[in-house]
């Protein structure tokens, strides 16, 4: 599942006669099923998360049918169960944002990049459950404490 995220290129969500192939979205529910499992430990966790912000980091085509709010919603449900997956996206967040100030995107791919971070960073915000401190990461706003 891992690698099938990773490699995943095809972003169409709805197709004449075949219907919704969202397949990337789907990956981000799968994601977080196996997530709320009591089986997987931390490290597992970890890794499944990581393994979603890298794909979705990665891709090169415009995300524009929800899969920012399922990967918001994903992701704010691990951020409030345990410090630890905070802090993992933290240093993410942080080293994704440098990124994106250090390049102009000199490619159609890469503005889609950007858009779709925007539009993740978007649907965490509007979420009332987003931890403060990742609000405060992504808004850029000095973080005192990490919790």
């Amino acid at each position: 599942m891992a690698l099938g995220m990773l490699w995943e290129h095809d972003n169409r969500g709805y197709v004449n006669r075949l219907g919704w192939i969202q397949l990337f979205g789907e990956y981000t529910v799968l994601v977080g099923e196996l997530c709320r499992r009591r089986e997987l430990v931390r490290g597992e966790k970890v890794f499944l998360m990581a393994t979603y912000l890298v794909a979705y980091r990665q891709l090169k085509a415009p995300l524009i049918m929800g899969e920012a709010d399922e990967g918001a919603d994903f992701l704010i449900e691990m951020m409030n169960q345990h410090p630890v997956y905070r802090r993992y996206f933290m240093v993410f967040l942080r080293d994704w944002q440098r990124d994106l100030q250090q390049e102009r995107p000199q490619s159609e791919q890469g503005w889609h990049q950007v858009f779709n971070y925007r539009r993740l960073m978007q649907a965490l915000l509007m979420s009332a459950d987003l931890p403060e401190i990742i609000a405060r990461q992504i808004t850029n706003q000095s973080n005192q404490d990490e919790q």
